[in-house]
């Protein structure tokens, strides 16, 4: 039964591998990796059933995330799911396998897609290891074009910005009004116990610094 205090939006982190290497992620699993989740993942038939029971519980909408949620072969399976239980649903990715294929097949099941954008430069990217196996970035005109595609097919863009010690000065104005997201989540780089508290010091800012 809900309560006043329910929260009615839950993130399922369904997926520990991702092709990116940002040094300051939070969602290493780490403190489940050598235990319970020794694949980084719940078998499909499992993650299907914690879909099920979010659902019953009463959530209202379901966030898929990684890792790398989009490396998940069964994603489209529990993202559909969700839907048909009548959960407003989301994904965020780092845009990297985002395919044209994908968006067309999900998008009478899908109905947001948060895209990880922390710098539009290369130098930057490679820093914090938004990119492809720590070598690779997606270049700015990348970026353009698949908001583009994301908002040409109907999803609701969300962009999301991990203000850090390396972009907090980088100005953002141009492509948030260009790409014109109907959110833009900025978060603050913060150490995680068990998973990113050992290598994330040198991405810390101060309040003033978010500011």
């Amino acid at each position: 039964m809900k309560t006043k205090n329910f929260i009615p939006s839950v993130n399922f982190h369904l997926w520990e591998p991702c092709n990116m290497r940002c040094k300051f992620c939070f969602a290493t699993f780490q403190d489940v990796k050598q235990s319970i989740l020794p694949k980084g993942h719940l078998p499909k038939e499992e993650a299907l059933q914690v879909v099920r029971q979010l659902a019953a519980y009463g959530f209202e909408k379901i966030t898929f995330a990684g890792g790398e949620p989009l490396l998940c072969p069964w994603l489209p399976e529990l993202i559909k799911e969700a839907k048909l239980l009548g959960l407003t649903t989301m994904i965020v990715t780092n845009g990297s396998r985002l395919t044209e294929q994908f968006l067309i097949e999900n998008k009478n099941y899908l109905n947001w897609i948060a895209v990880s954008v922390d710098s539009l430069e290369e130098d930057t990217n490679l820093k914090i290891g938004r990119a492809i196996v720590g070598k690779r970035t997606l270049s700015k005109d990348y970026y353009i074009d698949l908001i583009k595609r994301i908002k040409h097919y109907g999803y609701g863009l969300k962009i999301n910005t991990v203000v850090n010690a390396y972009n907090y000065q980088e100005d953002f104005t141009n492509f948030i009004t260009s790409s014109n997201p109907k959110r833009w989540k900025v978060l603050q780089v913060l150490p995680i116990i068990e998973q990113n508290d050992s290598k994330v010091d040198e991405f810390i800012i101060s309040q003033n610094q978010l500011n």
